[in-house]
Order: C-alpha cells, then structure tokens, then sequence
C-alpha cells in the first residue's frame, strides 16, 4: 500500500497489521528477518534511481529503520524471499532475479548471482525448486515459467503461445 505494507488474513478477509514509514514509498515485497524485523523492497518512482536501483529498507523488530541497502543495476523489484541457505536472498525484477546478501558494512548489497530470464520481462516470482537443485520463476506478460540450475542457466522454458501478436 502507500508509504508502508498491509497484512492481511486471506481465510477472515480482513487486515491484521497495518504498517506505514516515509522510508516506504513504492513497496513491492517484504520479507521477515531472522531478528524478528523485515526488510522491504522500494522501487524509487522519481529521481536519479528511478530504474537504476531497486533499494532494501531494514527495520528493527520494534519497527524501527535500521539501514537502507543499495541494490544497484536492478529496477522494478516484484518478489523478495530467502534462499535456503537463509543467508542469501531472492529478489525478483524486470529483467530476471537476482541472489543477493545484505553488506556488513556500507549500504550496497553483493550479488551473489544475476539470472536473466531468457526472453520477454516481468519475472514476478523466483523460489528453490524443491528437488533443491535450482530455482522456478514466473514471468509475466508472456506467462512464462522458466526452471533455472543453481548457476543461474535456464534449464527449461514455457511460455503461452501467441497467436495472431496476441498472448492466449
């Protein structure tokens, strides 16, 4: 939602948490934190970093800011998630998604990996495929599924099939 994240109960239809911060502009993921905070996904809508970086916003468990983490080169952000190693993390983008970790020091994160989707843009949604082995995506617009190897390289493709310029 606007400036901050709503929880919500999908079996009672109803919001159970309601959170709003000035640090939270365009969020597009949240993600819990091993200390009991969560980090955010913003995508700047305005500015120099407008698609030139996806940023991280850290809070404490008491909901308060922590440090603002640099993911730079992405833009876009749609999904934020662990990776089973629970040191690494999964942010989905445009173009792909990406593996990074959070810095000790400084605010840019490292990227462990960038994977591109192999055609089309949107990829939604990245997780651990459960054979443990790699990664699933969802891509969007072309209504893409894509299976990557944990080094990133598509293992297999499926996209709807357009008919006549237009997605089925």
């Amino acid at each position: 939602c606007k400036r901050g994240v709503l929880v919500v109960d999908l079996r009672a239809r109803k919001v159970v948490d309601e959170f709003r911060h000035p640090l939270l502009d365009e969020v597009t993921a949240v993600c819990d934190m091993p200390d009991g905070g969560f980090v955010a996904s913003v995508n700047p809508r305005t500015g120099p970093d407008k698609n030139k970086v996806v940023l991280l916003v850290r809070f404490s468990a008491d909901r308060k800011p922590v440090a603002t983490y640099r993911c730079e080169g992405f833009f876009y952000a749609r999904s934020l998630e662990w990776d089973r190693d629970g040191k690494t993390l999964l942010l989905s983008w445009e173009k792909g998604f990406a593996r990074l970790r959070l810095p000790d020091a400084g605010n840019v994160c490292q990227v462990v990996g960038d994977f591109r989707q192999p055609k089309g843009r949107n990829l939604f949604d990245v997780v651990p495929s459960i054979s443990g082995d790699g990664y699933v995506a969802g891509c969007g617009y072309r209504g893409g599924l894509v299976r990557f190897d944990k080094d990133g390289k598509v293992q297999s493709a499926w996209f709807v099939p357009e008919q006549d310029g237009c997605t089925q």
